[in-house]
């Protein structure tokens, strides 16, 4: 049986449970429904810029709803990522070739304008990863060994019987927590990241 990417999966809880809460942060949540339209008009937006299969993008964002958008857009555009926590007043990403990790150019974009963008309905983008793909890149950041998690690491998060719970989404750099919740159809819950979260 062929693992299912990770977008997809919650593509799919965006079509049969649309309405349930993808994630709660203070006084704003988003639902499946909304999480996935917006992931799919930013995804749009990042391949207009030349975001692409194997591309890498290293998002700078206080971690939050616009977030898990910008981490989902990143996914669909069928690139990986690596998440570096920033102030409410940093949010970038930086957009390259395959992740390598030596230092290579890459195109900086303030993510400000876009986030700030209307919900619009789109149809989902045509899937063109594959299982084995890497989705994010974990550590590396202090001098470590990097990881290169692939979609079908991320997709044996799912665990059918947390959707019924909140789930916290404490911010850790993995961003495991993240994906355990929204690939089991839980509803997170948003807590401030540590101050020292993904320090160099």
């Amino acid at each position: 049986m062929e693992v299912a990417v990770v977008h997809r999966i919650i593509e799919q809880h965006a079509a049969t449970r649309g309405e349930t809460l993808a994630i709660v942060c203070g006084q704003e949540a988003a639902t499946y429904r909304e999480l996935n339209v917006r992931a799919n008009g930013m995804a749009r937006h990042f391949m207009q810029i030349g975001l692409r299969r194997g591309g890498h993008a290293t998002v700078r964002l206080a971690h939050g709803i616009d977030l898990a958008a910008v981490l989902l857009a990143v996914l669909k555009a069928g690139a990986s990522y690596t998440w570096i926590a920033g102030s409410g007043c940093i949010r970038s990403v930086a957009i390259s070739g395959q992740y390598t990790e030596e230092s290579t150019p890459a195109h900086v974009v303030d993510l400000t304008p876009a986030l700030g963008e209307p919900l619009r309905s789109g149809p989902n983008l045509p899937v063109l990863t594959r299982a084995t793909d890497t989705a994010t890149v974990v550590g590396g950041l202090s001098g470590g060994s990097p990881m290169l998690v692939p979609h079908e690491t991320l997709a044996a998060l799912r665990r059918p019987a947390v959707a019924a719970r909140p789930q916290l989404w404490d911010g850790d750099p993995s961003t495991f927590d993240l994906w355990t919740g929204l690939l089991s159809g839980a509803t997170l819950s948003v807590e401030s990241a540590p101050a020292l979260i993904n320090a160099a």
